[in-house]
């Protein structure tokens, strides 16, 4: 098949998919922008959630949303990198300031760290592609939102670029997998807590550790404390969320202004 045969069948698949009106919407216009080579950022507003898609002659460099970035990126750089250091935190304090500065300043701040020899090149592209498949999976799931596209000038150099269609095929079958979970299951950011006056009901007991991290800590926290993905967490407790061992909390301030994931739950 050739490359516009191929991009058409994923486009085709990822538009069949999408369950919410924006999707497809949404698609469509940032294979445009990939097509015509746009430099600039993509901008998309819904209620108090700012999402930016930053391209580069059509190739998409970085996205992020407004909703706590750094908590977010901070737990990337746990996840991808390793233990939290001192000096993630002073990056993260020292870009915190520039907001509304620089285009994505997370992207900055990665890239300041690369400089710095904190992290190598192959650990900054992994925590900026997450970072990036993060908020276009949570832009997917909206119904509405305003677009707008600011034009600047192409940076001199990109840490990385992607294929905007395949990263967002990867952000659906990622929906897909917390969408089969069930109804209980709508966000990465909910919050299981483990109830102790429970009893197990058959299932095998939880391990001590991890326990003690089933205490409000969201999916996306756990995910970096334990270095493990949160959909195979989420896959985990399930039978225990259907015994009622564990109950699933909605998401903490501010996370709870994302859309949610599961269509299920729209009526809820």
């Amino acid at each position: 098949m050739s490359d516009r045969g191929q991009r058409a069948a994923i486009q085709k698949a990822l538009a069949q998919e999408s369950t919410h009106p924006a999707g497809p919407a949404f698609i469509t216009l940032l294979d445009s922008l990939h097509g015509a080579g746009a430099t600039g950022q993509l901008q998309i507003l819904a209620g108090s959630v700012r999402w930016m898609v930053q391209l580069n002659e059509g190739w998409l460099v970085c996205a992020s949303h407004n909703v706590a970035p750094f908590q977010r990126l901070l737990w990337h750089l746990r996840r991808y990198v390793g233990e939290e250091q001192s000096l993630h935190h002073q990056v993260i304090t020292k870009f915190a300031r520039t907001r509304g500065e620089k285009p994505i300043p997370e992207y900055a701040a990665v890239g300041w760290l690369l400089a710095e020899g904190a992290i190598t090149l192959p650990q900054a592209v992994k925590v900026l592609e997450r970072q990036t498949q993060e908020a276009l999976s949570a832009l997917l799931s909206l119904e509405r939102g305003q677009c707008s596209f600011v034009e600047f000038p192409s940076p001199a150099s990109s840490l990385c670029q992607f294929d905007p269609l395949p990263l967002l095929a990867e952000c659906l079958e990622e929906r897909r997998g917390w969408q089969a979970l069930g109804s209980e299951f709508w966000s990465p950011y909910q919050r299981p807590r483990y109830l102790a006056q429970h009893s197990n009901g058959g299932l095998p007991r939880l391990h001590q550790q991890f326990r003690t991290l089933l205490q409000g800590n969201s999916f996306r926290h756990l995910s970096a404390a334990l270095n493990r993905d949160d959909l195979e967490i989420a896959k985990g407790i399930v039978p225990y969320v259907q015994a009622g061992i564990v109950v699933l909390e909605n998401p903490q301030s501010p996370f709870e202004h994302l859309p949610k994931w599961n269509p299920q739950t729209e009526s809820q």
